[in-house]
């Protein structure tokens, strides 16, 4: 299994041309206070959006909800997504053997969640996207909202930011390892060839601290300032320097990897689950985001209420529909 984590995007609403002036995310337009909260809306896209408008044809990715679970100021969305566009095979592990041919219309899927929180008279939201290894099966429903949003409420604006760690997560993290990349790597074995460029690949060199400790951050700090040479701690042969550096470090349970000299602060995102560890569930997925989101909503102001986070909906709240517009 690969891993699983979310990260998590800020959203937050105001009117065009007021970008400073946030609006009550449960309640934007006073006007139509019930036909204008984030939660119900987004609830009433998931579950009128027509099958065929998930399926991404440009970029070959498929999407197909699986179930909607609403709860208090909460709702949970799982879908199934995966790629399509190409033949393929699917393999028995243990034995080899090909149990199943896909042709280019057959998507081959895993299951993943969405998770969306929207505080009573607040000015952010916070929604939850899992990730399974690179893949995000539930990308799609956000960008449909956006959209939807645009196409529904010309006057207002839909504010959508990713929630980055904290100054203090980065003091604290530590360095799990230091990797080199030569994107176009020159070599041969015949002597004629000496001078001549002949790329073989792609060259990867890492390195990793033993079993159970860190590398120095001594090491990360002097890549950063380029007092250390990547090529040289990493034995990269003939004082060759790799095109890129890659360092992953890690804090409270979270990692993250950037290249170096082109790092941005990094992404919050939360693992759920190692490789080898049993495949989360939904009651899994929505826990761990249920204890992570009031610290991040503190950090942006918003204190949330644990009697949020159950509650049936009104008959009113599940009528509400938000429609996407025609491609």
């Amino acid at each position: 299994m690969p891993r699983h984590s979310v990260f998590v995007t800020k959203l937050s609403v105001h009117k065009r041309m007021k970008p400073g002036d946030l609006l009550d995310v449960s309640a934007f337009d006073p006007k139509h206070p019930t036909q204008s909260d984030l939660l119900t809306l987004f609830h009433g896209m998931v579950d009128g959006v027509h099958p065929d408008r998930l399926v991404d044809r440009a970029h070959e990715v498929y999407t197909t909800l699986s179930s909607i679970d609403s709860r208090g100021r909460t709702l949970m969305v799982e879908v199934d997504g995966g790629t399509f566009g190409a033949e393929g095979l699917t393999h028995n592990v243990d034995d080899h053997k090909v149990e199943h041919k896909r042709s280019p219309n057959m998507a081959a899927t895993s299951h993943a969640r969405l998770f969306f929180m929207v505080p009573t008279g607040e000015q952010h939201a916070l929604m939850f996207l899992e990730r399974i290894g690179r893949e995000v099966p539930a990308r799609k429903l956000p960008e449909l909202f956006g959209q939807a949003f645009r196409h529904n409420f010309p006057d207002f604006m839909l504010k959508t930011e990713s929630v980055v760690e904290t100054d203090a997560w980065l003091e604290a993290a530590k360095l799990d390892s230091v990797t080199g990349i030569v994107n176009e790597w020159n070599w041969s074995s015949d002597l004629a060839d000496v001078g001549i460029p002949q790329s073989v690949g792609r060259l990867v060199q890492t390195l990793r601290p033993e079993k159970g400790s860190k590398l120095p951050l001594s090491l990360l700090n002097g890549l950063r300032s380029k007092k250390i040479t990547a090529g040289r701690i990493l034995g990269f042969p003939d004082g060759n320097e790799p095109d890129e550096v890659e360092v992953q470090v890690s804090a409270h349970g979270r990692t993250k990897t950037f290249v170096i000299n082109k790092e941005k602060t990094p992404r919050f995102a939360l693992v759920i689950a190692e490789p080898g560890d049993p495949v989360p569930d939904a009651a899994a997925v929505r826990s761990e985001c249920l204890q992570t989101a009031p610290e991040l909503f503190k950090n942006v102001g918003v204190n949330w209420q644990t009697q949020w986070q159950n509650g049936e909906w009104s008959d009113d709240q599940l009528a509400v529909r938000l429609e996407v517009p025609d491609q």
